[in-house]
């Protein structure tokens, strides 16, 4: 079913944020009665410890570990949602690559360039971002603009071409996703560990990054380019690690390994 270039953003962004919603749903009603379901998510997602009270409906002491290391905070419920929706994004990140790479594909082509991988309807525009019209995408073929136009961009939906390969390599390209994720999130707070610098950098890295979200927005309106829900959730993603970097420090008091000294033992000789 071919739609207009809105309708299709309209799809692309409905799905990325249905997806949020009810990620956030699920995760936050395993952290209200499923403590064991949500250590299990952030502990893969994120590698992220939790370790909660004796009573399960106490949240008055919560133990939090990166990379075996425990985390300093001040106040719960801002470090319980601030870990939430951290591992919300994370989820939903995961989950749009799947529904990109399996559902409802799209990409960006220019004069000269080839068509993509899967059959698509692409919207063409010139230097000014003024529409130029539609054509078809033909896998293999070198793309036709119409008109004077240098750049296009293509939608199209992809799950009948989908097999069972297809899905599980699209699988574990979100499982590299989550891996990459919970290796930024414990390098971030390594980084600069007990260095006076190490906040106000974290803060400068969180305000540089929202940065972004205008920067892409006018790109897409001077260009006439549509950023998929992944870019904006990278975005989202790194601005939140950069943020839990600054508002959470690691206790290094209280994270040092114990290691066991060796009793010398004398053995004595019995002769015969």
């Amino acid at each position: 079913m071919a739609l207009t270039f809105g309708g299709y953003i309209a799809v692309h962004v409905a799905c990325g944020v249905g997806i949020f919603i009810m990620t956030g749903i699920i995760l936050g009603l395993c952290a209200r009665y499923a403590h064991s379901i949500y250590r299990f998510f952030m502990m893969r997602m994120l590698g992220v410890e939790l370790e909660y009270d004796t009573n399960p409906n106490s949240l008055t002491y919560l133990t939090i570990k990166v990379d075996q290391m425990q985390v300093k905070y001040e106040r719960i419920l801002r470090t319980l949602v601030v870990l939430w929706f951290i591992g919300t994004a994370t989820l939903t990140l995961a989950l749009m690559v799947l529904y990109e790479g399996c559902i409802l594909g799209s990409a960006g082509v220019y004069i000269g360039d080839y068509c993509p991988s899967d059959p698509m309807t692409c919207f063409a525009s010139n230097y000014n971002g003024s529409d130029t019209g539609t054509f078809e995408c033909v896998p293999g073929n070198m793309t036709v603009f119409p008109g004077t136009t240098d750049k296009a961009w293509c939608y199209g939906w992809i799950v009948k071409r989908q097999t069972v390969s297809s899905v599980i390599n699209q699988i574990g390209v979100c499982g590299g996703i989550l891996t990459v994720v919970g290796t930024l999130f414990a390098f971030t707070f390594r980084v600069g560990q007990g260095k006076d610098w190490q906040p106000q950098i974290a803060l400068i890295l969180c305000l540089l990054t929202s940065l972004a979200f205008p920067t892409m927005g006018a790109m897409a309106g001077v260009f006439h380019i549509s950023f998929s829900v992944l870019a904006y959730l990278v975005v989202i993603e790194v601005g939140l690690i950069f943020f839990a970097a600054y508002i959470f420090e690691l206790d290094e008091s209280k994270s040092k390994h114990t290691t066991s000294k060796s009793v010398p033992v004398q053995i004595t000789r019995v002769s015969a």
